[in-house]
């Protein structure tokens, strides 16, 4: 049994037979949804839906604005289309299933090698340390809470197809919630380990490429502090949110994408590939970085005069992928649901208003990529996101490389807001805020290392290095510790997650010990802070609960008006009402 696990383990064969035969089943299940949504009609469809769970967020509304006969309709046209991808990657593989499920040995693609796994532990116990301190420190969230209560607990396909908000990170929820079921922890905990799991990925893959660049591992290190401690980084870091994952998919797609320049091996693409699909799985505003990495390649391409249409296969595989992934989205909630929401609509009318808007947007944003270094809209924020424009005078050619990689990446995000006038929120640029670190504080070491070369001592030239490197690197890292421990309660999501755990368990302190409570839709987090304390919590109603919480704002339904008296209203905005 032993023999039988370390090959699986260590045969890059078998992975890769594993691999395509994931791949084929996935095609299949997808495939066999689509016929199935082809062949049934709008009213059996919705009882199917609904016999899997009735209870779920904002329910009465969910045939009036998500799965409607209109949404049915166009859904069979998305079905169709889901259907072809998935019988043509079932052609595929199986036209070449030699190639793939053949014995013979093949080289196996790995990030570092064996001889250099023992440099990754000071990192894993860099991100396990610094996710403990901010964690403790930073309650759940509203938007945390949201996830686990209204959608990672919901029946696995109910996760993919209802995209209620945006905020529905559908894989990650999807993820979070198979964690749930197997270890009975509380959601939010087990998503804030999935989020460390991703952060540990990231500290490595920035170790690792500051490592090949400086050649040296003692500096990659003091390069990775300002990495691991930028704020938006390491604060998604301990949140039970899909970010911090869809940022592990960037850094794999961005070293993936230049091993493939370097190697031209096509093993390169397709992990670039898995990634880039996983990067939309998990949050769709992946798309600023996959426009970015294909416009970048269209410039690299033109300058050198190549055609290389196997990135442009993949390129195109990947988007096959993300539309299969979001299919039972699509069908069930209708494409206006991930396209036209609140979030992402258009939302100004006229592009002059829109330019003012986001230069003020880009000026927020640098102040974020480096934690408001001594205070807001401060020139050295400028003078630093402008650092790797020095690149260009570089003598490693794959270094201007990069410079127009960072170009491209800002560019490209630019041109989108612009198309869509609309801004992201902060936190959806976490890929941009992590390589613009990156890249800044390998510009700065790159120039100060070719200042030094003409001292001829090793030690004297370390020295002078540390003193005007490392010691301005180390107290910059203090002041991202400081200010990310002080401000992360609030700035994860512009409000005081910590004042909102204490006034909601001031609320529930009114109720009685051991009592059931049935909470209104908008109310997900008194359920959660309820069912931490012990309280039977419904989240729909079965009309003998001892209590029914609401926010003032909402209609008080007829059952609760009938049978329940309003006995506390909270000054935080709760109206409490206890059953007659």
């Amino acid at each position: 049994m032993a023999k039988t696990i370390q090959k699986i383990l260590s045969d890059p064969t078998i992975h890769r037979r594993l691999f395509f035969g994931a791949i084929l089943v996935i095609l299949i299940l997808f495939g066999g949804f689509a016929t199935f949504y082809l062949v049934s009609d709008y009213e059996s469809l919705k009882q199917w839906f609904l016999s899997m769970n009735n209870c779920f967020y904002r329910r009465p509304y969910w045939t009036e604005e998500f799965f409607t006969k209109s949404v049915k309709a166009k859904g069979n046209l998305y079905a169709a289309a889901g259907l072809i991808i998935s019988l043509s990657g079932m052609v595929y593989i199986l036209a070449r299933r030699k190639k793939y499920f053949s014995a013979q040995p093949t080289d196996q693609a790995s990030i570092t090698s064996k001889a250099t796994w023992q440099w990754y532990i000071p990192v894993i116990l860099l991100a396990c340390i610094t996710w403990y301190i901010g964690q403790g420190g930073t309650k759940a969230s509203a938007d945390e809470i949201f996830s686990v209560v209204n959608i990672a607990e919901l029946p696995p396909f109910q996760v993919l197809a209802y995209y209620m908000l945006p905020n529905n990170h559908i894989y990650f929820n999807l993820l979070n919630g198979f964690i749930i079921r197997l270890t009975h922890i509380d959601g939010v905990m087990t998503g804030r380990i999935l989020s460390l799991a991703a952060y540990i990925g990231v500290l490595c893959c920035a170790f690792h490429w500051f490592a090949k660049r400086f050649g040296n591992y003692y500096w990659a290190y003091i390069a990775l502090l300002p990495v691991a401690l930028q704020f938006t980084v390491w604060a998604f870091g301990f949140q039970a949110r899909g970010y911090e994952l869809q940022l592990f998919c960037g850094w794999m797609v961005f070293l993936t994408l230049f091993r493939y320049l370097n190697t031209g091996e096509t093993r390169w693409l397709k992990i670039n590939t898995f990634f880039s699909v996983a990067g939309f799985a998990f949050i769709p505003t992946f798309l600023y970085f996959f426009l970015a990495q294909g416009v970048f390649i269209f410039v690299y391409q033109l300058t050198k005069r190549l055609a290389d249409f196997r990135f442009w296969k993949y390129q195109a595989i990947a988007i096959a992928g993300v539309f299969l992934l979001y299919l039972p989205a699509l069908c069930f909630s209708g494409k206006d649901a991930l396209t036209t929401n609140d979030y992402v609509k258009t939302g100004h009318a006229a592009l002059t208003e829109f330019i003012p808007h986001w230069f003020n947007v880009f000026k927020y944003f640098l102040n974020f990529i480096f934690s408001f270094i001594i205070r807001e809209n401060h020139p050295l924020t400028f003078i630093l996101f402008l650092t790797p424009l020095l690149l260009v005078f570089s003598r490693r050619k794959d270094d201007r490389w990069l410079l127009l990689f960072y170009i491209v990446l800002w560019a490209v995000w630019a041109g989108v807001c612009f198309y869509m006038q609309r801004s992201p929120f902060s936190r959806n640029m976490i890929i941009h805020y992590s390589l613009t670190m990156v890249f800044v504080v390998y510009t700065i070491y790159t120039c100060i290392d070719l200042s030094l070369q003409k001292i001829q001592s090793v030690n004297l030239r370390n020295i002078f290095k540390f003193a005007v490197f490392g010691v301005p690197v180390i107290i910059f890292c203090i002041h991202l510790s400081v200010w990310g421990k002080y401000n992360a309660p609030y700035l994860l999501y512009f409000m005081n997650v910590n004042q909102m755990y204490i006034d909601y368990n001031h609320e529930i302190d009114n109720l009685v010990p051991g009592t059931s409570v049935v909470c209104s839709d908008e109310r997900y987090c008194f359920y959660y802070y309820a069912c931490l304390r012990g309280f039977r919590v419904h989240k729909c109603m079965e009309g003998n609960e001892d209590y029914y919480v609401k926010i003032w704002s909402e209609i008080l339904p007829e059952m609760i008006e009938k049978n329940y008296v309003l006995v506390i209203k909270c000054k935080e905005g709760d109206d409490i009402y206890r059953h007659k």
